[in-house]
């Protein structure tokens, strides 16, 4: 799954870069994981925001002011459409 993440961030890179535009990075999560791992102490939206952080670096070929990652709890869905009208 990652090899297959990382071969999209690598196209929407190229594409950002072709189209002078900011790349996008959106991952949603689970509302039921993000409770679960709450009540165990554990942040799942801080560690996930940081690993994006890390991956996006790893692989894309951008300039750092023009990448914007983010994660939210939520179906994905719904949450991509949210964040899109926003």
């Amino acid at each position: 799954m990652r090899q297959a993440a990382a071969a999209a961030h690598r196209i929407a890179a190229r594409l950002a870069n072709h189209s002078s535009a900011t790349l996008h990075v959106l991952h949603a999560q689970d509302p039921l994981l993000t409770a679960s791992a709450q009540s165990e102490g554990i942040d799942l939206v801080r560690e996930s925001r940081e690993e994006l952080a890390r991956f996006t670096q790893t692989v894309a070929g951008i300039d750092p002011s023009h990448r914007h990652h983010q994660v939210v709890t939520g179906r994905t869905s719904v949450t991509a459409v949210h964040v899109v009208e926003q």
